[in-house]
């Protein structure tokens, strides 16, 4: 089973800001604590906050996911319950935004500068087909448009990211930039 989905929440207007989010219910952890014999409740949503998610594709193995300035914030493997193999972390506290190198995102080299796309772009996302399982975010500032439209193949683990920039004489380069944190193996729970 595949699926793209496009979450109709709003885009906040400062980059790098989480979106606004429908509430919904947090990933609770359990750790065990010396002398106790029920677990206790780790609600991480309260100490990190939502994930900042408005569009996700994926397979029954990969999933990718990103925010409303198409950073890719999830990319979990082998399967959606694995660790996050991006480093992305949102926050709850006002003001506090991620990290300016967390996630996955492009940029284009222009006049020997670069131009992230998540900065000085007016961003809109979309789903290009119903049936198919793209994501497609589209770049706009005066004198360029850059699409880029993402999906997990069906049959394998791949993250394909289509970039167009038109006009092409509009960018030199299309480069892009990635905090893995990669996790191979799931973690025992402590004793």
């Amino acid at each position: 089973m595949t699926f793209a989905a496009i979450s109709s929440a709003g885009c906040s207007a400062t980059p790098r800001t989480p979106a606004p989010l429908v509430p919904s219910r947090g990933v609770v952890h359990f750790a065990a604590q010396a002398g106790r014999s029920c677990p206790k409740a780790i609600d991480h949503t309260v100490v990190f906050g939502l994930t900042d998610i408005s569009a996700a594709t994926g397979n029954e193995s990969l999933t990718a996911a990103e925010n409303c300035q198409g950073t890719i914030t999830v990319l979990r493997w082998p399967s959606p319950g694995y660790d996050n193999q991006i480093r992305y972390t949102s926050w709850t506290k006002p003001g506090v935004a991620a990290q300016p190198n967390e996630g996955s995102f492009l940029g284009v080299v222009t006049h020997g500068s670069t131009l992230w796309l998540a900065h000085g772009f007016s961003v809109v996302q979309s789903n290009p087909d119903p049936l198919s399982d793209a994501v497609e975010s589209t770049y706009t500032r005066p004198g360029m448009t850059v699409t880029v439209t993402d999906v997990v193949e069906a049959g394998s683990d791949i993250l394909a990211r289509h970039v167009a920039v038109s006009p092409p004489t509009a960018a030199s380069a299309v480069i892009g930039f990635a905090h893995f944190d990669v996790m191979k193996e799931r973690l025992a729970a402590p004793a």
